[in-house]
This record gives C-alpha cells, structure tokens and sequence, in this order.
C-alpha cells in the first residue's frame, strides 16, 4: 500500500517571489510583516486525515487526484481571489475551477486556500477556519498537483 501525507497544488519559487512581492507593495502588508512563520507552499486539497472519515467525498476526491496524476495532468492554473486572516493565520483564497476542466470536486476543504503564514502559537491548520475575507484583484498563478 503506498505511504502518503497529502495532496496538494504547490507554488514553485518564481510564483512564491511573486506572492511575496504583492504582499509586500499591498495594503495588507502589515498583515505579512506581523507574520511569526511564513509558509505560501502549498494548496492542500486531500489529506490523509480525511480518509479516516471514510467519506464518499474524500474517497472520490483521492480517486480522481489519482487519475489526474497518472494521466500526467499535474500544471494548471488556478487564480488567488481574496485574502484572509484571523489571529493565527494569514491565507489567499483560490478557486480551483481552471485545475479541472468538468469541474469534479478536487480539494477536501470548503474554502480552498494557500496558507501564507501563521501568527505565534497559529499552525497552517487554522487557515481552515479563516471567515474574514477581502477580495483582491485576481492573480493567476501556475501551480503543480504533487502527492507527498
């Protein structure tokens, strides 16, 4: 049986200096700068975690991710709408629908997100339970569909 954490949609460093940069020339600056760790790695879309739910959704989510990746469909695009904060956590939102094409559902979470960073005792986990959202002019990033 294969070994894995998650599933998700990772930045490469060039999308990464670029985020970084918007942040730092934003109005939400002062959010970045107060960061205690910064990540912008990653969008989770499944975690192992999930599956111990036995869901159909997570199980259908695992079985297309799964396609995808042998099908060798790994780069899309996808765009980052709004940003979100709460006092653990700094997130962008993003929607999935340009990743795949007859819009099967590919990512676990209600609110799919990339976690920017974390505020003192803040874990990644917490970007789930962002409700304050701001939008922001959509940026269009590539990323790349990994099982680790």
């Amino acid at each position: 049986m294969e070994e894995w954490q998650y599933y998700g949609l990772f930045l490469d460093k060039d999308t990464r200096d670029k985020l970084i940069s918007f942040l730092e020339n934003s109005k939400w600056d002062y959010l970045y700068e107060e960061l205690s760790k910064v990540y912008l790695d990653h969008c989770t879309l499944l975690h192992q975690a999930h599956l111990k739910e036995d869901s159909f959704k997570s199980i259908s989510i695992k079985e297309w991710l799964d396609v995808l990746l042998k099908l060798g469909i790994t780069q899309k695009n996808i765009l980052i709408t709004h940003i979100g904060y709460s006092n653990k956590s700094l997130a962008f939102k993003v929607i999935l629908n340009s990743f795949d094409p007859i819009k099967y559902p590919i990512c676990f979470n209600e609110t799919p997100h990339i976690t920017i960073g974390t505020y003192k005792d803040g874990k990644p986990v917490d970007s789930n339970n962002i409700t304050e959202w701001h939008e922001i002019k959509p940026i269009k990033i590539t990323v790349n569909l990994k099982r680790i």
